[in-house]
C-alpha cells in the first residue's frame, strides 16, 4: 500500500487488503478479481487500488493523506512524460544509487532502499505518522535530484551541472537548449507556447492537475517576464525546471501556501558564537555488535561472581579473564568495581584511563531481562522491535517511552544549548542521510535545521547558471511555509529541499577554502571522517 502512494493506510484498509491476499478474492461494484487462492495478486492489486480509501477525493483533504514520491519514479515520470528522446539504442543513467539514492533493481540489502516505519523529523514525525521515502531525505540526494532535472530540461542527458549521464566534454562552453552533445533530450512540444497553455499541460503530466492557485501565480509570473524569458523555448524549458521544483511534483497531497509566514533562512552561518568552540563527533556502526566480546564484566562485584556467570552463558565464545585490558569503575553505579576490554582493543583502555573515552552501558531497547518464553509480555506495547535492523538503530534515540518523540540524544542536547543561548549546528556526514543520523534529531520548534552531507569533498553548487536570474528566490517562494491544513508530506519535502539548496551552497563556498593536513583513508568512513575534520577546521 506505501508503494501505491499511501504511507499510513487506516487499519481497516490494510484489514480489506490483506484479506483479499489471504483469501485470493476481491470484488468491487459487483466485479470480482483473483483466483481464490491465497496469495493471488490479482486480487490484492485490486483491493489496494479500488479500495474507497484509495480513490476517495474526500480524503485529498485531510493533511495525513498521501505520501512523498521515490527520487527514481520522479526521474522516470519527469522523462516519460515530457517525451525523453534518446540517440543511443539504450539509455543509461548513471550511479543513480549514489546520486538520488535508489536505482532499478540495485538495493544493496533485502530492506530496500528504505524502511517501512520511518518517520521524517519535523511534523510527521510530531503527529505520530510514517514517510518511508524520507529515508533518502540528505542534502547530497535531494540536490543532485533537482541538479540531474534542471540539467536534463537545459542541455539532456549529459553529466554537466549534475546530470544523470555521461561525457558532454567542456560543461562550461554549454548554453541553455544546446544538445549537441547530449545522449538524448526532452523532446515535449505544447499545444501552444503561452504561459498559461504550457502550465496547463505540464501541471497535467507533471502534477495530476493538482498545482494549487498560490502555486501557478509563483510560476506564471515568472513564465510572463519578457525581459528575461525572450523565447517560446526557454519559457518550455522554464516551465519544466519550475514543475520540477514544485512540491506537488515530489508528493501526491495537496498544497495550500501561507501567504503570511515565510521558512526564513535554514543555517546559522554568518552569525557570531558567545561561547567556544566545541564539537561532538558521533560514529554510528551500522549493523550487529556483539558488545559481550568488547567489554565484560572482570572482578571486585560485591558478592557475585559476574565474570564466572558470563563465562557459563558465553561457553566456548567467552572472553578469557587473563586476556581482558581492565578498567576501574568504581563509583559509576555499576554492578561490578573492574570491568575487561577485548584484548585486540588495548587503545580503548589507553582512551579510557586518560578521561578520553566512556562506556553507557545497557542503553538498548530490551527493557528488562527478559527470555524468548516472556519477551513479548515484558514488551507488551513499548514497540521495542528486538529483531529488527532499522529498530535497533534506535538506540541513538535513547527515549524508550517516547516523552520526546522520534529526538535523538545529541538532538535534545542541542535543544537544550541553543535554549540557554549557544550557537549549534549539527550535520551529518555519513552515507546514511537523515534516515542513518537519527541520533541528531532535535525539537523542529527549537533548534536549527540539520545538515546532511556526504563524502570528504566540498559538493558542486546547484544551478550555477540558472535559467532567470531570480530562480532561487522563486524556488524558495514555490517552497514556502503551508498553513496547517496543507499535506504534511509536501511540507516535509519543501522544508527539506530548501534546507538541502541552502546548505548545499554554504559548504561549497566554505570548504574550498580548506586544506588538510592529515592524511584519511579513501574508504566511507574515512571520506565521512575527512569532511568532519574539514568542518571543524572551518571554525
Amino acid at each position: 500500500i506505501q508503494r501505491f502512494g499511501i504511507s499510513n493506510p487506516s487499519p481497516g484498509y490494510v484489514r480489506r487488503v490483506s484479506n483479499a491476499f489471504r483469501t485470493g478474492e476481491y470484488i468491487s461494484d459487483g466485479v470480482t478479481f483473483g483466483t481464490g487462492q491465497y496469495g493471488d495478486l490479482e486480487s490484492t492489486i485490486a483491493a489496494m487500488l479500488l479500495d474507497r480509501e484509495s480513490r476517495s477525493s474526500v480524503l485529498e483533504e485531510d493533511p495525513a493523506n498521501g505520501a512523498i514520491r521515490e527520487p527514481l519514479l520522479k526521474v522516470i515520470h519527469f522523462m516519460r512524460s515530457m517525451e525523453y528522446s534518446s540517440n543511443t539504442d539504450l539509455i543509461k543513467m548513471y550511479a543513480l544509487d549514489s546520486q538520488i539514492g535508489e536505482i532499478a533493481y540495485g538495493h544493496e540489502t533485502v530492506f530496500s532502499f528504505f524502511l517501512p516505519d520511518h518517520a521524517a523529523p519535523g511534523v510527521v514525525s510530531s503527529a505520530g505518522l510514517v514517510s518511508p521515502e524520507a529515508f533518502l531525505f540528505d542534502t547530497p540526494k535531494i540536490t543532485n535530484l533537482m541538479k540531474g532535472l534542471f540539467s536534463l530540461s537545459k542541455n539532456g542527458l549529459t553529466s554537466c551541472y549534475g546530470g544523470f549521464g555521461s561525457g558532454g566534454g567542456s560543461c562550461y562552453t554549454y548554453t541553455e537548449g544546446d544538445y549537441t552533445r547530449s545522449l538524448g533530450r526532452l523532446s515535449f512540444t505544447p499545444n501552444s507556447y503561452t504561459s498559461e497553455d504550457i502550465l496547463d499541460e505540464l501541471d497535467l503530466l507533471l502534477a495530476g492537475g493538482r498545482l494549487s492557485s498560490g502555486t501557478r501565480s509563483i510560476m506564471m509570473e515568472a513564465l510572463n517576464d519578457s525581459t528575461q524569458v525572450t523565447t517560446d523555448e526557454k519559457r518550455l524549458i522554464l516551465a519544466q525546471q519550475l514543475l520540477a521544483a514544485a512540491p506537488e511534483f515530489h508528493t501526491n497531497n495537496r498544497v495550500e501556501l501561507d501567504d503570511t509566514k515565510s521558512r526564513g533562512g535554514s543555517s546559522s552561518s554568518g552569525q557570531q558564537a558567545s561561547h567556544p568552540y566545541k564539537a561532538i563527533v558521533f560514529v554510528m556502526m551500522a549493523g550487529g555488535a556483539d558488545t559481550y566480546n568488547l567489554l565484560v564484566p572482570h572482578s571486585e562485584c560485591g558478592s557475585k561472581d559476574m565474570y564466572a556467570e558470563y563465562a557459563a552463558v558465553r561457553g566456548s565464545v567467552a572472553l578469557s579473564k587473563e586476556s581482558l585490558h581492565q578498567i576501574n569503575a568504581t563509583g559509576q553505579g555499576q554492578v561490578c568495581d573492574m570491568f575487561g576490554i577485548n584484548s585486540n582493543l588495548p587503545i580503548l583502555q589507553q582512551l579510557y584511563n586518560e578521561n578520553d573515552l566512556a562506556f553507557v552501558a545497557n542503553t538498548g531497547k530490551l527493557y528488562k531481562p527478559s527470555t524468548k518464553q516472556n519477551y513479548r509480555a515484558n514488551h507488551a506495547g513499548k514497540g521495542t522491535g528486538l529483531f529488527g535492523h532499522g529498530q535497533q538503530a534506535d538506540v541513538q534515540l535513547v527515549n524508550p517511552d517516547g516523552d520526546l518523540f522520534q529526538t535523538g540524544v545529541l538532538g535534545r542536547l542541542t535543544d537544550v544549548l541553543t535554549d540557554n543561548g549557544f550557537l549549534t549546528a549539527r550535520t551529518s556526514a555519513g552515507n546514511g542521510g537523515a534516515a542513518g543520523a537519527v541520533v541528531i534529531n532535535s525539537d523542529p520548534k527549537k533548534s536549527p535545521p540539520a545538515s546532511y552531507l556526504k563524502g570528504g569533498y566540498a559538493p558542486d553548487p546547484f544551478d550555477p547558471n540558472p535559467s532567470i536570474a531570480d530562480m532561487r528566490t522563486v524556488i524558495n517562494s514555490l517552497n514556502n511555509a503551508t498553513t496547517l491544513s496543507s499535506g504534511m508530506f509536501s511540507e516535509t519535502w519543501s522544508a527539506a529541499l530548501l534546507n538541502s539548496l541552502d546548505n548545499n551552497d554554504w559548504v561549497h563556498d566554505l570548504l574550498n577554502t580548506v586544506e588538510l593536513q592529515t592524511a584519511f583513508p579513501a574508504n566511507d568512513p574515512g571520506n565521512g571522517l575527512k569532511l568532519v575534520a574539514r568542518l571543524m577546521k572551518v571554525r
